[in-house]
C-alpha cells in the first residue's frame, strides 16, 4: 500500500474549473447602472437651455430621485439632475410668484402707462 502523505501531489487538470484567475477577465464589463441618473441630468440641462417648462423638470426630479434610490453607481449624475431640474422649478415658481404680486400690486396703474392708456381713449372717441 502506498502512504497517502508521502505521494506526490498531481497537478490540476486543465479545464477541471479549479484553476481561476481572479484578474483574467470574461469579455464581459460590469458597468453600473446610469440610465436614470443620466436621462435625469440631460432633461434638467435641456430644460434650463430651451426655455422653462413644467413638466419636463418635475420628470427629470422623479427620474433623479428613483435613480437615487436604485443607482448607486450613477449618483452623482442623479444629484446634477436632481439640483438642475430643483432649481429650474424653483426659479419658476419665483418667476410666476414675482408675476402675480406685480399684478395685484397694480403694476399697471404707472402714471405712463395710465397715461398712454388715455391718449388711446380720447384718440378713439
Amino acid at each position: 500500500m502506498t502512504d497517502p502523505q508521502n505521494s506526490p501531489a498531481l497537478p490540476p487538470q486543465p479545464g477541471s474549473g479549479y484553476e481561476t484567475n481572479p484578474y483574467q477577465s470574461n469579455g464581459f464589463s460590469q458597468e453600473p447602472e446610469r440610465g436614470l441618473s443620466i436621462a435625469s441630468m440631460v432633461l434638467g440641462i435641456l430644460s434650463l437651455f430651451f426655455g422653462f417648462t413644467v413638466v419636463v423638470p418635475i420628470v427629470g426630479l422623479v427620474l433623479g430621485a428613483m435613480a437615487l434610490r436604485r443607482e448607486p453607481g450613477g449618483r452623482a449624475f442623479a444629484l446634477a439632475g436632481v439640483w438642475i431640474n430643483g432649481g429650474i422649478l424653483l426659479l419658476g415658481l419665483v418667476l410666476v410668484v414675482i408675476l402675480i404680486v406685480a399684478l395685484s400690486v397694480g403694476i399697471f396703474s404707472i402714471p405712463a402707462f395710465i397715461e398712454m392708456t388715455s391718449n388711446v381713449a380720447v384718440l378713439n372717441a
